[in-house]
């Protein structure tokens, strides 16, 4: 500034709505006024106002060209984020094929193939985050599906009889990725992780570690399922000599709720922490909430009749499968109808 009024004018940024007002003086010389300004995109604009009138005036600026990059980019994205789709769901079936081999055994095909179920729908969350957390509804089903299969190798690994719920396990994930392929095209929802924001982080993946566990119990009770049914019915089981057995079936149940009832616990903690530093109360009645409390709740009347009363085989089953319900509909459930119905 020069001290003169009639050489100075004065420019002022609004950071939070990226807003620049000019205030010019009533004893400015010059009949117009230029200026240079720079976008967080990084591109540099010039401005010239020819001065005129008493009243306030409002411009909005666009750039067509910008406008036209961007969408050749999200074009771009959306044709890798197709190709690494495809590629995950390829990498699935192996998988399910598994269970028409004459001998079905853990060898190194076995787990060749699993870790190619595994390592599939991992580079698909990959390019979809691209170093940013995405809240859209497909990339939930790929860190759902990622998250199931990364589990799973693990009790595959170290539980026994666990191995042997591959093919429905990878059929489920493969009916996901389907799911997650075709609304490929929803728009992209960043968030950013950064201050408290990290306990956000801490928050999602409680909350994807508790949905992949709740997934495998309702897998492995959907295996019990099948077996008892077809043996009230006197019939041949579908999948005979590739499923655990029954008593198997239950205990994975258990295990499975069992972990994920802890993990969800902790999730809940997390969710009321993060509630509360946004200056609500721990607990806000919305529909997520509603859900998931209904869901810790059946899974831990589950477990105490479980262990205190034997219960199994299809009562279990259908208490799980309405645990896996709730949870669905609080997780991706809600993502679905707000991201998808209604957009």
């Amino acid at each position: 500034a020069s001290g003169f009024p009639y050489n100075d004018f004065q420019v002022t940024h609004e950071p939070v709505r990226g807003d620049i007002y000019i205030s010019v003086p009533p004893a400015y010389a010059a009949d117009r006024i230029n200026f240079f300004a720079t976008s967080k995109e990084g591109f540099v604009y010039k401005f010239i106002c020819r001065l005129g009138g008493s009243e306030a005036a409002q411009l909005f600026i666009t750039n067509p060209a910008l406008a036209k990059s961007v969408a050749r980019r999200e074009g771009c994205d959306m044709q890798i984020g197709l190709v690494f789709g495809l590629t995950a769901i390829v990498a699935i079936v192996p998988a399910i094929m598994l269970s028409w081999r004459a001998q079905f055994r853990r060898d190194i095909a076995y787990w060749a193939v699993l870790l190619l179920a595994c390592a599939g729908p991992l580079s698909a969350v990959i390019s979809r985050l691209d170093g940013t957390w995405q809240g859209d509804f497909a990339t939930t089903i790929w860190v759902t599906i990622a998250a199931t299969m990364g589990i799973f190798l693990i009790f595959a690994a170290c539980v026994r009889g666990a191995w042997r719920l591959t093919p429905l396990v990878s059929a489920y994930m493969l009916v996901l990725g389907l799911m997650g392929l075709a609304w490929q095209h929803a728009p992209d929802m960043p968030v950013s992780v950064s201050g408290e924001m990290g306990w956000l982080l801490l928050h999602i993946s409680f909350a994807v570690a508790t949905y992949a566990l709740a997934t495998l119990a309702a897998v492995a009770a959907l295996a019990a399922f099948i077996q008892e049914r077809a043996l009230k019915r006197k019939q041949k089981p579908m999948l005979d000599g590739v499923l655990p057995a029954i008593t198997q079936c239950d205990r994975l149940v258990v295990q499975f709720l069992a972990i994920g009832e802890a993990v969800l616990a902790a999730g809940l903690l997390t969710g009321a922490t993060l509630s509360m530093m946004a200056g609500s109360g721990p607990l806000p009645l919305d529909h997520k909430t509603i859900f998931t409390l209904g869901a810790f709740i059946i899974i831990g009347i589950l477990l105490y009749a479980q262990i205190r009363h034997g219960v199994r085989g299809r009562r279990a089953a259908r208490i799980v499968l309405l645990a896996y319900l709730l949870l669905t509909l609080g997780y991706p459930g809600v993502k679905f109808v707000t991201e998808v119905l209604l957009m």
